[in-house]
Formats: C-alpha cells, structure tokens, sequence
C-alpha cells in the first residue's frame, strides 16, 4: 500500500507541474498562425506531456492507509480512518460523526 501512496503522490506532482506547460501547447496549437511543421512538432511535445501528467490518473485513495474505496474525497482519508480521526477529536468543525 505504501508504493501506492508513493506513485499516487508523483502522480499529483506531476499533474501540477506539467499543467501550464499543456496550457500552452494546447493554446499554440489551436492558433491558426503556426505552419505545419511547427504545429507536428508541439503535437510530439505535447504527446510527451500526455504520459506524464495528466489529471486522469491520480487515484482517489486515503491518503493515510493507501485504500481506495470508501474515501472521502474533501480530507482524502478513508471513511474508517474518518470515523477515528472524528471521534478522537482530531479533525475540528465536526463534532459527531455516526457511520
């Protein structure tokens, strides 16, 4: 579970930091000004930034546990891991939490 957590979280890295450079492709593709061999060759760099950071592949899991269903999506824990986080006072503005 721990490599999950690990991957998951190179995942949302990436996803920050190839986000501009995909902004900006994608605006200089869709300009009408570019040749075509210019436009061939921001498609090959654009298919690199595809693979690594896409938004697509980061997996909604606990953040804590590494478990994928059942979590909540606001804190990024588990619904378990929730519950005791809750009960023992730890999360503030909720005061009871029945499951």
């Amino acid at each position: 579970m721990k490599i999950n957590i690990y991957r998951n979280k190179i995942r949302r890295f990436n996803t920050i930091r190839f986000e501009i450079k995909r902004r900006i492709i994608l605006f200089l593709l869709r300009s009408q000004h570019l040749k075509n061999s210019e436009k061939i060759y921001l498609l090959k760099k654009f298919s690199k930034i595809l693979k690594k950071g896409t938004g697509v592949n980061i997996i909604k899991c606990c953040s804590i546990t590494g478990r994928s269903r059942g979590s909540i999506s606001l804190y990024n824990l588990s619904r378990i891991i929730f519950k005791e986080l809750c009960s023992n006072g730890k999360i503030t503005g909720i005061s009871r939490y029945n499951y």
